[in-house]
């Protein structure tokens, strides 16, 4: 089944790593999601950075940070004072 052998090639690394959950088996540019969650994993800090761009042009809240952290994953912290914003923003999101 050439077909069959062509896709395993070109989806699966040369040497794998030998425990599926740790990754290193899919090599890159064979899924486009994919490699977009690895960039997201390697480049933590500038996603982080560029997501709290876009959500402060969006919002239009200047003090508005985007953070992360184990137990909470990502999360968008504002000030009492911009809570009403956020509200209006995303009330109107769902339009």
């Amino acid at each position: 089944m050439p077909e069959l052998t062509d896709l395993l090639s070109r989806a699966i690394l040369p040497e794998p790593a030998t425990i599926i959950r740790e990754g290193g088996v899919i090599n890159d540019g064979f899924d486009t999601e994919l490699d977009e969650l690895r960039a997201i994993q390697n480049n933590c800090g500038e996603f982080l950075i560029a997501l709290e761009v876009r959500e402060r042009n969006r919002t239009g809240i200047a003090n508005l940070k985007v953070e992360y952290n184990r137990v909470h994953g990502f999360y968008i912290e504002v000030t009492n004072a911009n809570a009403l914003k956020v509200r209006k923003t995303t009330a109107a999101g769902r339009r």
